[in-house]
């Protein structure tokens, strides 16, 4: 038997350019847990990182990574992680990476019979033309990106190809809304389906309410203001593992 989820991972996966750092921030701010795409940093070996070796380091560290969060989730307490991008990248950017996809899914069912973890796989998709603007205009600003080919609109189409062929637990849309719109939508999605991020995602709701009138309470000093939004900004960082915070 499954045991109960303690802890949700919601990894978003797209195309370059789609908006999962945007909304990685965006859930950051919420007060959830955030593995960044940038996590770790992959020791440099004579093999280039994109090799098969060196991806299945990636995806090995990944979940290690998971498991000791997991591990600081205090017992009867549950938590949600969202994470920029999963092991399922290494498909995409390893030139053998098809070989690792079964080892994937076959790793994420181990960790979700023995260590009560429940992954989601969240597909963020975008209109085609749209993405190609919005990939152009960040190479205008992030130039470091020529370097890993993002200026190929080819490269994008293959990208896409991929993702449009992967089986996803949840695809959402992208589009010109607000970022806080398609955050909602997600948390939404997941509600109805996990009982374990609907009560985390209300808690958390619960908890930015209270934080709101406490910071616009016209009791507070001017001290006490700027203590709380301290607090609130460290809600915010990408996690840590002294920042760990649990709903019962």
């Amino acid at each position: 038997m499954i045991p109960e989820s303690k802890v949700i991972v919601v990894a978003l996966e797209g195309s370059h350019g789609c908006g999962k750092t945007v909304l990685c921030n965006e859930f950051a701010t919420q007060g959830y847990i955030v593995l960044d795409e940038a996590f770790m940093s992959m020791p440099a070996y004579s093999l280039h990182p994109q090799s098969l070796l060196m991806e299945t380091l990636w995806v090995c560290s990944w979940f290690e990574r998971v498991l000791r969060l997991t591990n600081s989730v205090e017992p009867g307490c549950k938590q949600v992680i969202i994470a920029d991008r999963s092991p399922y990248s290494a498909v995409l950017y390893s030139d053998n990476g098809h070989l690792l996809e079964p080892v994937i899914r076959e790793q994420m069912r181990e960790v979700q019979n023995s260590a009560g973890v429940r992954f989601y796989m969240v597909h963020v998709r975008v209109e085609r033309e749209l993405l190609w603007r919005r990939i152009c205009a960040r190479l205008e600003h992030s130039p470091e990106r020529f370097r890993l080919r993002e200026h190929k609109r080819d490269w994008m189409d293959e990208t896409l190809a991929f993702y449009e062929a992967f089986d996803w637990d949840l695809t959402v849309t992208n589009d010109e809304r607000s970022v806080a719109t398609i955050a909602k939508n997600i948390r939404m999605l997941l509600s109805e389906q996990d009982d374990t991020f609907r009560i985390v995602s209300a808690t958390k709701a619960s908890e930015s309410f209270s934080s709101k009138i406490s910071v616009s309470s016209p009791r507070t000093t001017g001290n006490e203001s700027r203590n709380t939004g301290e607090e609130l900004d460290m809600r915010g960082k990408s996690s840590s593992f002294s920042d760990l915070s649990t709903t019962p």
